[in-house]
């Protein structure tokens, strides 16, 4: 993040003319020889994440990182034409720190330059979509809203209801307003919290590998909430693995290793436990015969592995 930060300065302070440049503007140069290889099991984890490849974008993403281009030009039109210098100056310095991350990231999708794509070029449109609303805001603040405070009810109302209706069908299982000291009515967080209140600090869970999309769990962290140890996910565990290339193969064996989760026999959980010491197990079907489960909702049961 420092790094979009850094470039963004640096187009606005050269556009600004604030400090000469020196015309022979060295590029930094990376041999070949330094790139660093791509192993399958980091693939697999790029794979598993489109956002990190644009040639991979749908049409409405390529939208969204090519309108505001398009927009910031009529920005600095208007500026111009209302001599607000520094206006115009912010509109340009963003279309060139655009542009050169928008390189970057056509740049990364060369199968041999992918171990790059950990720099993840295109968040650089989070900057860029703040400064779009802030310099937006403030012309229609300036232009249209202005003392008005019907004027900003009648934009803002249905701008907060329109959010509000988006996360409800994002996050259906789990309240809008999560305040300190209100428990949360979600059940796989509930389940998160006893293990949090009820296990030993050293007890190592295995969830299934997908529990993060499955219905009802709402993006919820096991990690974060309960406070222990799991085997290797296929979702969150992958993000991680896209900027740290090492876990790669760690990671890849332990999501194979929980393959068929929902089909999983006494004798898988036994190889799970002696190969990486896995005592604890968050099962969303009925778990395996024998298990001793002494939590359990309507979403998920809580199940320990005995020998």
């Amino acid at each position: 993040m420092v790094l979009f930060g850094g470039v963004f300065l640096a187009c606005y302070f050269v556009l600004n003319r604030r400090f000469a440049l020196k015309s022979d503007v060295a590029l930094l140069a990376l041999p070949l020889t330094f790139i660093p290889r791509v192993s399958e099991a980091y693939r697999e984890a790029l794979d598993s994440h489109s956002y990190f490849l644009v040639t991979r974008w749908e049409w409405y993403e390529w939208l969204g990182a090519l309108a505001p281009l398009l927009i910031l030009w009529w920005l600095g039109q208007v500026a111009k034409k209302q001599r607000l210098r520094t206006l115009s100056v912010v509109c340009r310095s963003l279309i060139v720190f655009q542009f050169v991350f928008l390189v970057m990231g056509l740049v990364v999708c060369a199968p041999s330059l992918a171990a790059f794509s950990r720099i993840q070029p295109m968040r650089g449109l989070h900057l860029l979509y703040v400064f779009l609303l802030i310099m937006c805001g403030g012309l229609l603040a300036q232009a249209v809203l202005k003392t008005q405070v019907w004027r900003w009810l009648a934009l803002l109302i249905p701008i907060c209801l329109g959010m509000w209706f988006a996360q409800q069908q994002l996050f259906p299982a789990t309240q809008h307003l999560e305040l300190p000291g209100r428990a949360s009515r979600n059940q796989w967080v509930e389940a998160f919290v006893w293990i949090r209140e009820h296990t030993a600090t050293d007890a190592y869970f295995a969830l299934n590998p997908d529990h993060m999309e499955l219905r009802g769990e709402d993006q919820h962290g096991f990690r974060a909430i309960a406070e222990r140890s799991m085997l290797a996910d296929r979702i969150k565990g992958s993000g991680a693995v896209s900027m740290f290339p090492q876990l790669a193969n760690t990671w890849q064996e332990q999501v194979k290793a929980q393959a068929n989760w929902s089909h999983f026999s006494p004798q898988d959980l036994q190889r799970l436990k002696q190969t990486y010491g896995v005592n604890w197990i968050v099962r969303e079907s009925a778990p395996p015969t024998g298990l001793l489960c002494p939590y359990k909702n309507a979403a998920v049961r809580v199940c320990r592995i005995d020998d």
